[in-house]
């Protein structure tokens, strides 16, 4: 699609940055103490000796000097409360014990309610990086109100929370230098400053020779969005923070290319050990070469994203159409889908249809400009080209995370964790929008219960009422029974679960309005949707 160079002289913002670890989400808990609930309301006297504390429960004092149990702090104490209840203690230890058997060893005295692990949590940060120009890049963190994109030249009404939440995602993840991800594109400008030390050059396809420097700025902004170096006080800030790019370039200086070119690029992605393509290209024609390309870097282990197309309509375009990809449409900066593309005069357009998995980001989008190396300098660039390079991102993030991740598992995983937008409130899969709009964050937290290989797609099951004030129901032709069920909330914790009534409903008028999940299970099957709930 079209775009805007411009210069900026004033910075008009100044953020101040803190950087959290990063890092997958593990179970942590001391190896020094225990919590301990009592069956009764009596009270738990103790008296310290020379080993451990006692209690004066030979079975319990056993256990104490076992561990050597040093002291006891009282969490609650339900005599002080009305109605009494019991109360609940830390036991710590000398030194670091064998948790598991120690909570095995009092279980069996039959005094406690229950004994656990004092597990370690941690602060649902953010990480707002220092790069002078974050401000512009309303797809990574949207404030809402006026925001800017080209300093005061282009201003945009928008809408808080219509971005892809990268300041909580760069708590989780900033990505891995051993992932390499294959930008397929018109090339890069590899002297450009904030892109140093993340190109590797490839192969010029389309000029056939080692040259693929960029003549058109199309594969230069794609390189930006992916892995623009983040956090280093200057320019932009990519998705990826690590991740190397190897640039392809299989489009010529008009921004065309053969299929053939692709194809090629596809094959030299996956032998140099890539594990993620961008391909933001389409055309209209089906092929069977396409296709075979893409299957090899499926069956290879390689996650293939491509963009749905510009022109505002169902047309048909390839490769987002192929199988064993990624199709990704656009939104603007008010979390719909774009519809009409800021700078384009004639019709444009995110394309929809029954191919497309999701949207992100695609119209008014940042980046470096090909042909400068000055860190004022951007173009400004609109098409589900760009919506494409947020999702390679994202997926190069969830590689870093777990390189044992297959293309269908990081492709469900984006799926199901992607957010629902302005004009498709929690209706599931729709040709517009796909699953919704990504949510990095939530991809990298929630991917647990969703990253089965076997999860069904849009019209295997359906909930009704969904938006739902309290009761709902499951429709399903051929579910067998019996079929276990779990509600989860947006960060995984069970809020309900049970059997499944044959009358297939289910009340959940106790819980908070919000966004929740419902997986069903029995030994023949295994699905999750999204549900909404309402006041």
């Amino acid at each position: 699609m079209k775009s805007l160079r411009y210069k900026l002289t004033v910075c008009l913002f100044i953020f101040h940055s803190f950087v959290l670890q990063s890092g997958a989400q593990e179970v942590n808990f001391a190896k020094d103490h225990l919590i301990v609930k009592l069956k009764t309301t009596s009270s738990l006297s103790y008296s310290a000796s020379s080993n451990a504390i006692q209690f004066g429960i030979p079975s319990v004092d056993a256990i104490n000097t076992k561990y050597n149990c040093t002291t006891v702090d009282i969490i609650y104490d339900g005599k002080k409360h009305t109605p009494a209840s019991p109360s609940i203690y830390l036991l710590k230890f000398k030194n670091a014990i064998d948790v598991n058997n120690a909570i095995n060893d009092y279980k069996q005295t039959g005094l406690f309610q229950y004994i656990e692990p004092d597990y370690i949590g941690k602060g649902e940060g953010t990480v707002v990086p220092n790069d002078a120009h974050f401000y512009h890049q309303w797809a990574l963190y949207n404030p809402g109100g006026i925001i800017f994109t080209a300093d005061t030249f282009y201003k945009l009404p928008s809408k808080a929370g219509a971005d892809i939440k990268m300041e909580q995602a760069w708590s989780i993840e900033e990505g891995d230098s051993s992932v390499k991800v294959a930008i397929l594109d018109g090339g890069c400008n590899f002297n450009d400053f904030d892109l140093s030390g993340r190109l590797i050059k490839g192969w010029n396809y389309a000029y056939n020779n080692n040259d693929p420097t960029d003549d058109y700025g199309h594969g230069t902004v794609i390189a930006s969005i992916i892995g623009a170096n983040g956090n280093n006080n200057i320019g932009l800030a990519g998705v990826d923070w690590h991740c190397k790019m190897l640039i392809v370039k299989v489009q010529d200086s008009t921004n065309n290319g053969f299929y053939s070119n692709w194809e090629k690029g596809i094959y030299a992605a996956v032998d140099s050990g890539a594990k993620v393509i961008n391909l933001s290209a389409g055309g209209t024609s089906s092929s069977t070469s396409l296709q075979d390309a893409i299957d090899n870097a499926w069956s290879n282990n390689v996650t293939v994203v491509t963009g749905m197309g510009n022109l505002d309509s169902n047309l048909v375009e390839y490769p987002a159409a192929d199988n064993h990809v990624i199709a990704v449409g656009a939104t603007d900066y008010i979390d719909q889908r774009a519809a009409q593309y800021s700078f384009s005069s004639g019709k444009s357009g995110s394309n929809y249809g029954n191919w497309i998995s999701v949207v992100a980001p695609g119209n008014d989008i940042d980046g470096y400009y090909y042909r400068s190396n000055v860190d004022t300098i951007f173009n400004l660039w609109e098409g589900t080209s760009m919506s494409t390079a947020f999702v390679s991102a994202l997926t190069s993030l969830l590689v870093a995370q777990d390189p044992t991740r297959t293309p269908d598992q990081i492709k469900n995983i984006i799926q199901k964790t992607a957010d629902d937008t302005l004009e498709n409130p929690s209706t599931g899969w729709n040709q517009y929008y796909g699953w919704g709009r990504i949510n990095a964050y939530r991809a990298l937290t929630n991917d647990t219960l969703l990253s089965v290989s076997n999860v069904v797609q849009k019209n295997d099951f359906a909930i009704y009422p969904n938006p739902t004030t309290g009761i709902i129901k499951i429709i399903h032709s051929q579910l067998l029974f019996p079929t276990t069920y779990k509600i989860m909330d947006e960060i995984g914790n069970i809020v309900q679960s049970g059997v499944l009534p044959t009358s297939n409903e289910i009340n959940i008028s106790g819980t908070a309005a919000g966004v929740y999940f419902i997986s069903l299970n029995n030994k023949n099957y295994f699905a999750v949707k999204k549900i909404l709930k309402i006041q």
